[in-house]
């Protein structure tokens, strides 16, 4: 997309201006203040309503405003039941707060010096067209060559000597732009630019964020959060099995040590059995016995010392 300064006014028309015809922008004059005209009519640069601001929202997307539109008024394409092309998409000048995506166009290059122009609303697929009547409106007729499709955008200025001196818009209205879907502010203050140039190359615009890369941000900030977690889960998982791998291995070392204690205090035989301590009987053979005590008779108590009781 080429690059353009925010605080000079443009005239754009088609076919490199064979039929010296200009793009105006009416102000609000329709549905109680909320919409204007936008059509072709004979060039004269001097008119608010044929000079153009074109404000760079990014390094794809500009939004532009008409002087005579104002600095609430913005070109973009609605539908409209008196449109005859395909899709009934016409162009006009929309106020800011029923504004919708159309108001954000993206300009490539054919690559012959003119442009073409889509819009954030209809897509790539469909471009804006200088149509027979006049009027624009959005066309899906991509296939062949169609003059009305190809633009140019040219600063508003004078020859002065050797340099070329441009109109600057130096209105601090046009600093911001506030719609519904981007609030972008210029980083420079309107009326700085010198007003002359030696080369007729648009200078760069002021960069924002458009509702779209916005919501693009929220979704990565949210995707990384979720990625961070789910690691800082796997990792606080895998720290608690190794520490339940390790307990059990101490619990099995353990049993594995008591186990070989008792096998070396046991010889690793079978455990030793004791007995009680007992003296051996010794028999005496009669002939070691006294002859005397071998045949000596019983001896019988009295019977005053027997007791029926005794036991």
């Amino acid at each position: 997309m080429a690059n353009f300064d925010s605080n000079v006014w443009y005239q754009l028309y088609v076919n490199n201006h064979v039929t010296n015809m200009s793009m105006v922008g009416s102000n609000l004059f329709t549905d109680d203040g909320l919409k204007g005209s936008v059509y072709f009519n004979k060039t004269n640069t001097k008119l608010p309503k044929q000079r153009w601001q074109i404000f760079g929202i990014n390094s794809t997307t500009v939004v532009m405003r008409s002087e005579e539109g104002g600095p609430d008024a913005y070109f973009g394409a609605m539908y409209s039941v008196d449109e005859t092309t395909p899709g009934q998409t016409r162009g006009l000048m929309v106020k800011n707060t029923i504004a919708d995506l159309s108001v954000f166009w993206t300009i490539g290059p054919w690559g012959d010096g003119t442009f073409h122009m889509s819009n954030g609303a209809n897509g790539t697929q469909w471009q804006v067209e200088k149509m027979g009547s006049g009027l624009l409106a959005m066309s899906s007729n991509l296939t062949v060559e169609r003059l009305g499709q190809r633009w140019t955008f040219e600063k508003i200025g004078e020859k002065v000597g050797t340099k070329t001196v441009y109109e600057n818009i130096d209105n601090t209205a046009y600093s911001t732009i506030n719609l519904q879907s981007a609030t972008v502010t210029s980083s420079k203050p309107l009326g700085s630019s010198t007003g002359s140039d030696p080369e007729t190359t648009p200078k760069p615009s002021t960069r924002g964020l458009t509702a779209g890369q916005k919501a693009g941000i929220g979704v990565s900030v949210a995707l990384a959060f979720i990625i961070i977690a789910a690691i800082v889960f796997l990792l606080w998982r895998r720290k608690r099995q190794n520490r339940e791998a390790l307990h059990e291995r101490k619990e099995k070392s353990v049993e594995e040590m008591d186990y070989e204690h008792l096998s070396e205090v046991s010889g690793g035989h079978e455990a030793v059995k004791y007995e009680m301590y007992y003296e051996p009987r010794h028999e005496l053979h009669n002939s070691q016995i006294p002859a005397a005590h071998i045949h000596q008779p019983p001896v019988e108590l009295p019977n005053s010392q027997w007791h029926p009781n005794a036991r």
